[in-house]
């Protein structure tokens, strides 16, 4: 071979510019269904230009719920707020309290042993005997001081020292024989143990004084001892009780309590019983049910009426003078004025103080709406809508009421314990006569006897103190939750 490369031979300018891959397509290997399916691995061609119009475009139809759908997220405003609250774990762990506890004002009056309006004391005999005893001054005189009584000399004298006697002495002394509240009395009664303890000491001693004195006296066995005095120990410790504790513990043992007033708790009664002798686990329960059915009812109705009021008061221009009037007209009078006029003119009722609650708890409610409204009411949607013809009350219910709904979930949370505490106060001050038991009632009850009874005060006080924390709480986590600014 020689030394000299071997040239490539020499192209034509047309052998150049001819393609190296032949692009010539043969129409006849076109697929001209569009529909059919293609095995994978091998390239086909679609003459869409031979293909007919009807299967080139296919008519799209109008869909309002697509057309929605593409344009905007998969959002729900209450989804959203549900959300939010469940971030509030405090509101939601007093929530789950609050529903328990109503639930369980059906519950705790089904299981208990007596109904609200029964007397525990099934026995005529105990209340005949009772209705029968006379505690005044005069009447314990006749029977406990019948010496003086019967002498027209003494007889003054014998009322003076029965009234000296208070009046819960004097009915316990009449019923109960065995009722003695001097030292020795409450020792034998309330230190039963320590007495009989201390008292056969005491014998045992004077036993072995006595046995000592004979063997000194053997002379004269008939001679009387001249023993020191020995005390009972249950007699001294009881002489430093005062003696209102040991009337008081005394009668909270009397079988006789049943039927007079009050019995601590113990196994027949679990909250004890009040003062005419009935059972307060059914009492609270059934108050407590009371009072929240009538707060929500009572509040609900305030919190209508104040937001229609305040959307027309807000809106309407021409009322807004007439309806300012008549806020101050109504709030510049004390509400409780107009509480007892309606108490002592028409009547005190449950139903007639309820409507009186709504017809004058409307103002705050309506008042805030109404400063609301005059923040939206000339947006531009809203002038929009006006322009287009849009009627009132579309205007207000879709438009404008939709910002509204934090601000009225609070004042309607807020409403139910005020509610609550508004009928403690009329029926405190007597304005309200409820025949069924309501936590107004019982906490008006307990507040004579306090200091003697107090569980009397703290059933009841721990309930209203729930509902309250609970509702505070809840109305403030459900306005957060509901305010649209809150939802990201």
């Amino acid at each position: 071979m020689s030394g000299k490369k071997n040239k490539s031979p020499q192209k034509t300018v047309q052998e150049l510019e001819s393609p190296v891959v032949d692009l010539t397509v043969d129409p006849n290997m076109f697929d001209k269904d569009p529909h059919h399916e293609r095995p994978k691995g091998r390239a086909w061609l679609n003459s869409r230009r031979d293909m007919p119009e009807d299967q080139l475009f296919e008519f799209a139809e109008y869909r309002a719920q697509d057309a929605e759908r593409t344009g905007y997220s998969n959002y729900s405003y209450w989804r959203s707020v549900w959300a939010n609250f469940l971030k509030k774990k405090s509101a939601v762990v007093m929530s789950v309290i609050f529903i328990l506890l109503f639930a369980f004002t059906f519950i705790g009056s089904a299981i208990g042993k007596y109904q609200w309006n029964m007397a525990p004391v099934q026995s005529n005999s105990f209340i005949e005997a009772y209705k029968s005893v006379d505690p005044s001054p005069e009447g314990y005189a006749k029977v406990k001081l019948k010496a003086l009584y019967d002498d027209p000399s003494t007889r003054n004298e014998a009322i003076e020292q029965a009234k000296a006697i208070p009046e819960i002495v004097r009915t316990y002394r009449l019923l109960d024989k065995r009722f003695d509240e001097t030292p020795e009395g409450y020792a034998k009664t309330v230190l039963a143990e320590k007495y009989k303890e201390s008292a056969a000491e005491i014998s045992k001693t004077v036993r072995l004084l006595n046995r000592s004195a004979r063997k000194f006296f053997w002379f004269d066995t008939e001679k009387k001892l001249n023993l020191p005095e020995l005390k009972n120990e249950a007699v001294a410790e009881a002489e430093k009780i005062p003696e209102n504790t040991r009337v008081e513990e005394l009668i909270s043992r009397s079988m006789w309590t049943r039927v007079v007033g009050n019995f601590y708790w113990n196994r027949e009664y679990w909250f004890g019983t009040n003062g005419n002798g009935k059972d307060y686990w059914a009492q609270v329960w059934h108050a407590t049910r009371q009072s929240i059915l009538l707060a929500v009812l009572v509040s609900a109705a305030q919190i209508l009426l104040g937001v229609i009021i305040g959307l027309i008061w807000g809106y309407v221009r021409k009322l807004d003078r007439f309806f300012t009037e008549l806020y101050n007209l109504i709030d510049n009078i004390p509400t409780i004025i107009y509480m007892t006029l309606i108490a002592l003119m028409v009547g005190k009722t449950l139903w007639t103080i309820g409507v009186a609650l709504v017809l004058f708890g409307w103002l705050a409610t309506a008042r805030n709406v109404r400063n609301l409204v005059f923040m939206y009411r000339d947006r531009e949607y809203n002038l929009a809508s006006r322009c287009l013809g849009t009627s009132l009350g579309r205007v207000l219910f879709r438009n404008i009421f939709p910002y509204l709904i934090s601000v009225i979930i609070l004042r309607l949370a807020l409403a139910i314990p005020a509610t609550i505490a508004y009928e403690t106060t009329l029926t405190y001050l007597g304005l309200m006569d409820i025949t069924e038991p309501s936590l107004g009632n019982l906490l008006r009850d307990a507040r004579d006897v306090f200091m003697n009874y107090p569980y009397m005060l703290i059933f009841p006080a721990i309930i209203v103190s729930i509902i309250t924390i609970t509702f505070y709480l809840v109305g403030n986590a459900f306005s957060d939750a509901s305010d649209p600014r809150n939802h990201v």
